[in-house]
């Protein structure tokens, strides 16, 4: 159950990612950050009232807001100095309106009828750190129930895109069960981690849940 998959992210001791150098010259070895995972209490009764109901998957998204209000995944600790932007953010169910208006005028340059789904048929549900777009849950229309990201510069296509996850359980699932192709390939690789004082960055290889038994 993905709900488990999250579960697991939450219980890991000590998580981090073995990084890769981007770029680097003379080739670097692979560096270990630690990330933390963390989950905001229960949504209350009216805020759950909020979520669709009559959309595909709206169980998970219940199930999900029932337990957590949100959360982050894969979130650099605060006491690290160079203030890397990285991991995922699940946002608030009182966030849905405001972050879903953020982003609805990045459609205002497309002809509604090229795009997969509608201005009004979507929820902005989530956030990869440091990328310009949200993770938009679709409510509406033929896409109803299914996960969309994409570029602030390359909106999609009808019939030339792919949805993250045919559902919100399935999203979900891939975020805990595969972060680094998640994190690397799906959502634009905006992902990076940096370190004070070096020009070198880094990106997810391997994730960890325990960074003490990177070599085990």
């Amino acid at each position: 159950m993905p709900m488990d998959g999250f579960r697991d992210r939450l219980n890991d001791p000590d998580p981090g990612f073995v990084c890769a150098a981007i770029a680097a010259s003379p080739e670097q070895p692979p560096k270990t950050f630690r990330v933390w995972n963390r989950a905001d209490p229960p949504a209350s009764i009216e805020l759950i009232h909020r979520i669709p109901a009559d959309v595909p998957g709206a169980n998970a998204v219940r199930d999900f807001y029932t337990a957590h209000n949100g959360g982050r995944l894969f979130v650099r600790p605060h006491s690290e100095p160079d203030g890397s932007r990285v991991g995922v953010e699940l946002h608030p169910l009182e966030e849905w309106d405001q972050r879903t208006e953020q982003i609805v005028p990045d459609f205002d340059d497309v002809p509604e009828d090229c795009m997969p789904y509608g201005r009004e048929d979507f929820i902005s549900i989530a956030y990869p750190c440091g990328a310009s777009n949200y993770i938009h849950w679709v409510v509406r229309g033929p896409e109803a129930g299914r996960v969309y990201w994409w570029a602030w510069t390359m909106p999609p296509e009808k019939g030339y895109c792919t949805p993250l996850a045919e559902t919100f359980a399935a999203f979900l699932d891939f975020v805990c069960g595969d972060p680094v192709r998640f994190l690397n390939d799906a959502v634009g690789g905006y992902t990076i981690f940096e370190t004070e004082g070096s020009l070198l960055r880094w990106k997810p290889a391997r994730y960890l849940p325990d960074v003490r038994k990177r070599n085990a």
